[in-house]
């Protein structure tokens, strides 16, 4: 994203369109999604955007997606450990049910005799 958004402000510059910081910092935060929006809150509440450069905003963006990452992963290797427990417990209550099948098997297997 941050690739393409200095490209096109660097071509709307050789026409002669320039912006301000802050208007640039004001079009990056709107664009983002709702997922995005507790962190947008934070940069609007946290500094003064006028004397912020896009290179520390990209900064705080690419951080906050690595934490993103970061506890997506960790909810996956969550669900992958209770899936496998519950799996584990669902074998072990299986044999316990054989069991007990096998054992009213042999009781009335000697009842007939």
């Amino acid at each position: 994203m941050q690739k393409r958004f200095s490209h096109i402000v660097n071509h709307l510059a050789s026409l002669g369109k320039t912006f301000t910081n802050e208007d640039l910092i004001n079009k990056v935060l709107r664009c983002l999604s709702r997922e995005w929006q507790p962190k947008v809150t934070a940069i609007y509440e946290s500094k003064d955007l006028s004397s912020m450069s896009l290179a520390t905003l990209f900064g705080k963006l690419q951080e906050h997606e690595m934490e993103l990452q970061w506890l997506n992963q960790n909810e996956e290797t969550d669900k992958r450990k209770q899936s496998i427990a519950l799996k584990s417990f669902s074998s072990m209550q299986e044999e316990n049910e054989d069991e007990e099948d096998f054992s009213l098997f042999v009781k009335k297997f000697h009842k007939f005799f």
